[in-house]
């Protein structure tokens, strides 16, 4: 019996070992050193600390890991010059937390020299990361690249989110125009035009003239998506894109888009929206919704635009089934080949991935921060949600860490801000579950060889510059619609052929990927 029982420990020991559970065990076994890392990543919260290690989240880290960690954190407003200055020096951060702002991506870091390649690491060091990006096909396809190998930490997030971004009016406005919401084409049209009527600005367009709703409904994406067989298009020289230069300039003539929008700018927009001098604009509808409460209005979205009711639409990245890549450049962990302790910077980056962690990271500190129900539900307290000195968008990266590399939870569940009061809850989920939408038309974030890359970049940067001119123009009125054809055959003539066959190549490729089994 005493034998059976030994070789059993032993079977149990081994297979800790071969599946990392040993290793990745919390807090980390650093053999009596005292370990510390250097982590590269911005202050979201910058107002209240001048460094990370005053907030409760990062003093929980150290505890539930036994690491140390010396942050250092660039100025946000010119994060990508100073991560390029970086590269300059001899001696590089352990962590780099906004790994996508590298000249061409993790992978080229990787094959740069500058990163660390993960894929052997995370088995044995982080293997709550590893089993959650080898879960299935496609989360596999969007961390690795054609070779399998993997570069960096990205949040993974759970499905069950609804799209944040919507068209938004207010009650108060529509009551005194005497419009509903829109639905169709033809009734936003209607809504804009009694809103001009009354003296108000119908809309303000993003100052690059794109809006992907709008360009939805013509069932097209801005740059490189794809059809429904897997064929590569590129939007702006499809035909149906005129129709949408055409409604965008019509509109502008009318007065119905604002003759300042290309000189604006996202707060810009946010204040003449609040203070009614625009009715109608594009963004993220539970901030507007509690700008609303502040201002005393009832903010309101309307669903996706249609040419017509009933119409199936294409284009919403939302609808993607299973785990997914969230591809933030604030949540993209690298650790770099300068840093002496690979393994234990592998290990506190899987910490935010296991059970422990990744509550800690979306929730925040039992007791602190959020409290357990009857029915087992985890719920905000007040000191999350009715902070007397931060409002909850702050405590989210005070309390927790919104945007990290982590398993993340969807926003619906556990986004503070949405969770101050019902109704910026109610605004989010309102419209998600419309059931003819999905995302054919959406390309995955595609890996590309170094020559690939290269030769996009070398054809898609002035490429770019003059579509993005032209498109203005044509809204504007500056450039005649008449002129479609000879820009389509100018864009064309630049290369787009070349780019599009690099982008199916790298298409093509990530559809033959396949997680280890």
């Amino acid at each position: 019996m005493k034998r059976k029982l030994t070789a059993l420990l032993l079977a149990v020991l081994t297979l800790c070992l071969c599946t990392g559970a040993m290793a990745a065990g919390y807090p980390i076994d650093t053999q009596g050193k005292d370990v510390s890392l250097t982590v590269y990543c911005a202050n979201a919260i910058s107002n209240y600390v001048t460094d990370y290690n005053e907030t409760p989240f990062f003093q929980e880290m150290e505890k539930a890991t036994g690491i140390h960690i010396n942050f250092i954190h660039p100025a946000t407003s010119g994060m990508q010059e100073a991560m390029n200055l970086l590269f300059l020096g001899k001696e590089l951060p352990d962590i780099i937390m906004c790994g996508n702002y590298y000249d061409g991506g993790v992978f080229q870091g990787l094959e740069d020299g500058y990163f660390v390649d993960l894929t052997d690491y995370l088995p044995e060091y982080a293997p709550d990361y590893w089993q959650l990006i080898t879960s299935g096909d496609e989360i596999w396809r969007q961390v690795s690249n054609g070779d399998g190998r993997v570069a960096a930490f990205y949040t993974i997030k759970e499905p069950g989110d609804t799209q944040h971004r919507r068209m938004l009016l207010t009650q108060e406005t529509l009551d005194e125009i005497g419009a509903t919401i829109p639905t169709t084409l033809a009734d936003v049209e209607d809504v804009f035009a009694k809103m001009l009527a009354h003296g108000v600005t119908p809309y303000i367009l993003d100052k690059t003239g794109y809006e992907p709703q709008f360009l939805g409904m013509y069932d097209l994406m801005k740059g490189f998506y794809k059809d429904a067989e897997g064929n590569i298009l590129y939007g702006q020289v499809q035909p149906a894109f005129k129709d949408y230069l055409t409604l965008m300039h019509d509109w502008y003539e009318k007065g119905y888009i604002s003759k300042d929008f290309i000189g604006s700018n996202t707060k810009n927009n946010q204040t003449l929206f609040d203070t009614g001098k625009v009715g109608m604009y594009f963004d993220s509808c539970a901030a507007a919704y509690n700008r609303g409460v502040a201002n005393g209005k009832t903010v309101v979205t309307a669903p996706y635009p249609r040419l017509t009711e009933g119409q199936q639409l294409h284009w919403d990245d939302y609808k993607k089934p299973g785990y997914s890549m969230v591809s933030d450049y604030r949540c993209t962990g690298v650790i770099t080949t300068t840093c002496k302790n690979i393994e234990a910077a592998v290990q506190w980056m899987n910490y935010c991935y296991t059970e422990a962690g990744s509550t800690l990271a979306n929730w925040g500190i039992l007791g602190e921060n959020y409290d357990v129900d009857a029915n087992g539900n985890k719920v905000y307290n007040d000191n999350m949600l009715k902070n007397p000195t931060m409002s909850a968008t702050n405590t989210s990266y005070y309390y927790k860490q919104h945007v990290w590399a982590k398993l993340r939870q969807p926003d619906v569940v556990c986004h503070a801000e949405l969770k101050t009061n019902e109704g910026a809850l109610s605004i989010r989920l309102r419209w998600g579950d419309d059931p003819l939408v999905d995302n054919t038309l959406v390309l995955p974030t595609l890996s590309y060889t170094s020559d690939q890359l290269n030769d996009k970049n070398d054809i898609m940067n002035d490429l770019e510059i003059y579509v993005n001119e032209k498109v203005l123009q044509f809204i504007t009125g500056d450039e005649p619609l008449d002129n479609f054809d000879t820009f389509v055959e100018n864009v064309w003539g630049m290369g787009l052929q070349d780019a599009i066959d690099i982008v199916a190549e790298a298409y093509t490729a990530y559809e033959n990927i396949h997680a280890p089994q």
